[in-house]
This record gives structure tokens, sequence and C-alpha cells, in this order.
């Protein structure tokens, strides 16, 4: 029998519970959702707008500069961390104002944090029945 629209809207987000060995202790983590997608595309688009801004105007001879803050490229795999990682319930736990806080992890547990969605994102139906319940 095939799922009905309700079970569908209601289905539960699917997550697992990742171990992360820098902090000796778990988190979760669920796939992007298709409006977090966009809110993380729309947050990489910014930022890469704002880089350039800032490195055409610091090309300008210093009298014709605009004066805007140095903004740097934002790594990709933190940004998709802050949209990934929740609670037990599947509700984000992070936003873009976290980035910076992130970003001061040390390289290690971004790699754990990441290679642990990049296996969500990959998951087989026997795993994900298990990490739902």
């Amino acid at each position: 029998m095939a799922l009905s629209r309700e079970a569908i809207l209601s289905a539960p987000v699917a997550k697992s519970e990742v171990f992360v060995p820098e902090w000796n202790d778990t988190v979760f983590i669920r796939a992007l959702s298709m409006t977090n997608r966009v809110k993380l595309l729309d947050a990489i688009y910014a930022n890469n707008a704002a880089h350039e801004a800032w490195k055409e105007d610091q090309e300008k001879p210093e009298d014709e500069r605009e004066g805007l803050p140095r903004v740097d490229i934002q790594d990709q795999a933190i940004l998709s961390l802050l949209f990934c990682i929740c609670d037990d319930k599947g509700d984000l736990m992070f936003g873009l104002e976290d980035y910076d806080t992130f970003a001061g992890f040390d390289y290690p547990t971004i790699v754990s944090l990441w290679t642990a969605l990049k296996k969500h994102e990959t998951r087989d139906g026997e795993a994900e029945k298990k990490s739902s319940d």
C-alpha cells in the first residue's frame, strides 16, 4: 500500500546520531531540507558577492575606494553543518550567526562532522529505519 498524503506530509525528519571523537560525545545530524538548501545557497551567494565587492574596492586607487569592510570567503562545509546539526526532534540548533564559532573549531572536528553529514545523506533504508526510531 502506498503512503497517503497525510503520511507523507507528517513523515518524521530523518536524522542520525553520530559520534564526534574530538568531543567524545554524539550529535544529531539531518539532511538539508529544500528550504534550508535555498537558505544555504543564498548565504553562499551573498558571501561571494560581498567578498568580490570588497576585492574590487581594494583594487581601486586608495582615494577612490568606498571603504567596504573586509569580507572573507566562508567555508561551505561549515555553512552546511549549520543547517544540518539538529536536536533529537530534528529541529536545527544553529544558524548563520554561529558561523564564527564553528570557524574557530579545529579542522579535525569539522571534518568529523562533515564526514558524518555525507554518510547520513547517502544512508540506506535499514540504517534510516534505525535512526528514526
